[in-house]
């Protein structure tokens, strides 16, 4: 339903540019996209994801609307409690469609065929699709394999055991020291190839800017100083990481790496002292006056306790902080939970994750004010005209040098501090012929390959 509560938000910044869409009587296949201006991701936003209406809106009622009903602010707003939508908004969401593994489905190659919740699922090629006759023209209608069978093995020391005894073709994600330990493996060097391909996401400290012990830009940037990233990719990640300072892949063309607030406790020192924090009392903890009371420099700092790297990184950091004077809690909490504590506001610090498709970095969703997904109170009214401006222009060098601007800006207010960017450690069987590998997740594309 685009008129539902849920996915308006998500679209917003999408909706606000296209006016209209018009199909052509005499050739229903085509149709015409009308904008309200231009718009950086113009071509990119019409037509990528496509679903077969046949499934998802089987009672054909998107049909008694026109798309300018749904991108008209004030249209929309009367739809939210339109009867025949709402109905379709729950039908979407419901366990039928999201769990009855027919209902599931794309206008891709593969289909659901079997799915063991929390053990393996397994796709299998379409009879007769329609792709099948155009498939060289694009990457994603490629489809060599009958079948694809994911398994979902949470113990990497199982994952290992497999590998050694040739029972997987493809397995990712594997720890940095035992990917090490296979490369040394002779027999498993027989069977396997290994990759460490560039992995277009980032691991970061999220800051609640909301928090007054955390809202002086200085203490942030503090925070980013006292974080030493190339010790980290060593101890935690056996070098398969690269150090990140923004939320923009360094594969990216108009990426800025800026480490101006790189590992420097020395510099960390000053910022702190520069924003009123000291030990007055002498109990090793900085401290500072904050609306009459003495508050001491005290965080804690959310993740979920299944994510072993997260933790061995956690523990480094926390003891790099207190020896400049910052104590930090190590609360874990089930994901839900901490997904719930983000969208409350009620954290200080979390860590988190991020990834990207490869397309036009989107800087609205996490950065703008106005965005129901800021959860960490980060932006500012020129940064927000920055990502209209981004927006709006479709000229590539323009956009690059607004994009320059919006990285430094945030560089500045350090409103989250970026970590590292983690390499994939993947290994494939010698029997696949023609898999590739790509930066984009999961890092390979099974439809290519074949025995």
């Amino acid at each position: 339903n685009p008129a539902g509560s849920r996915l308006l938000p998500l679209y917003k910044d999408i909706l606000k540019f296209y006016a209209d869409i018009q199909v052509d009587e005499n050739n229903p296949k085509q149709f015409t996209v009308i904008t309200n201006g231009p718009n950086y991701k113009m071509v990119e936003n019409t037509g990528g994801y496509i679903l077969p209406a046949y499934v998802y809106d089987r009672n054909e009622i998107l049909k008694n609307y026109a798309f300018s009903d749904f991108a008209d602010p004030e249209k929309s707003a009367t739809l939210k409690d339109d009867a025949a939508l709402v109905s379709l908004d729950s039908l979407f969401s419901s366990p039928e469609m999201t769990q009855t593994l027919t209902n599931v489905s794309g206008s891709g190659p593969y289909r659901f065929s079997e799915w063991n919740q929390n053990l393996d699922l397994t796709l299998t090629k379409k009879e007769n699709w329609w792709g099948s006759k155009v498939q060289g023209i694009r990457p994603d209608f490629v489809h060599y394999p009958k079948s694809i069978r994911y398994e979902i093995i949470p113990d990497e020391t199982a994952v290992i055991a497999k590998i050694k005894n040739g029972e997987l073709d493809i397995a990712t994600t594997i720890s940095g020291t035992a990917f090490e330990e296979l490369k040394k493996n002779p027999l498993v060097n027989e069977q396997y190839n290994f990759h460490s391909p560039s992995t277009l996401s980032s691991n970061y400290v999220g800051i609640n800017n909301r928090v007054k012990k955390l809202s002086d830009p200085n203490v942030r940037k503090a925070i980013s100083c006292l974080i030493d990233r190339p010790n980290l990719i060593k101890e935690v990640y056996a070098g398969y990481a690269e150090p990140q300072y923004g939320p923009i892949h360094s594969s990216y063309s108009y990426a800025v790496q800026d480490d101006a607030y790189s590992y420097n406790p020395e510099k960390a020192a000053d910022l702190l002292e520069a924003a009123g924090w000291k030990d007055t009392n002498g109990n090793g903890i900085l401290d500072k006056q904050l609306d009459g009371q003495l508050e001491e420099l005290k965080l804690t700092v959310l993740s979920t306790p299944t994510n072993t790297i997260v933790k061995q990184m956690l523990l480094i950091i926390q003891d790099d902080f207190r020896k400049a004077g910052l104590d930090i809690e190590l609360v874990t909490m089930e994901a839900n939970q901490v997904g719930q504590a983000r969208r409350k506001g009620e954290f200080e610090l979390m860590t988190a994750g991020a990834g990207l498709d490869g397309s036009i970095y989107n800087p609205y969703q996490y950065w703008h004010t106005s965005s129901p997904y800021n959860f960490f109170g980060a932006g500012n009214g020129e940064i927000d005209s920055l990502i209209d401006q981004i927006m709006e222009s479709v000229d590539e060098k323009e956009r690059s040098a607004l994009f320059s601007k919006f990285q430094e800006m945030l560089n500045e207010n350090q409103y989250l501090v970026f970590l590292n960017s983690p390499t994939q450690r993947m290994v494939t069987h010698k029997r696949l012929k023609n898999l590739k590998i790509t930066v984009q997740r999961p890092n390979y594309l099974p439809n290519y390959a074949h025995l």
